[in-house]
Order: structure tokens, then C-alpha cells, then sequence
């Protein structure tokens, strides 16, 4: 099992979430090791200052996101 991790906008219809934020943390989740968690360098940015370590995984393209995106595997 793999875990991605991202925040940002979603739009809910009726019990279903769907939009970018959600587009984005499904293609982390891509990236995350086995048996890990991805996040995205958002989530890494917010989580300053707590005992939560990062590791690079490196920059990528996200199917469907425009830009490069920076994650992080979690220890």
C-alpha cells in the first residue's frame, strides 16, 4: 500500500470529492516507495517545524498538472 499526500481546492458532488487537489494527490501517491507515503512540497512546507522528516524523491511532472512538483517520501 502507497499513501500520497497533498492539500489544496476540492469541490464536493454530493459524497464524492473531486478537482485539483485531489487530481494531485493521486498522482504523489504514484510516486510514494512501497509501503510509504508521498508528499507533496506544500504539505512538506506546512509541516515546518514538527518532528515529520523528509526525504527528496526529486521533481516531476504530474500527469495533468501543469509544472514541476518537488515530493517528499515521509519518515
Amino acid at each position: 500500500m502507497r499513501s500520497g499526500l497533498h492539500t489544496g481546492e476540492i469541490t464536493l458532488n454530493g459524497t464524492d470529492i473531486a478537482g485539483i487537489g485531489v487530481q494531485i494527490a493521486s498522482r504523489v501517491m504514484d510516486h510514494a516507495p512501497e509501503g510509504g507515503i508521498a508528499v507533496s512540497s506544500t504539505v512538506k512546507d506546512l509541516t515546518v517545524g514538527s518532528s515529520i522528516r523528509h526525504e527528496p524523491l526529486g521533481s516531476f511532472h504530474l500527469k495533468g498538472v501543469p509544472g514541476e512538483w518537488n515530493l517528499f517520501a515521509v519518515h
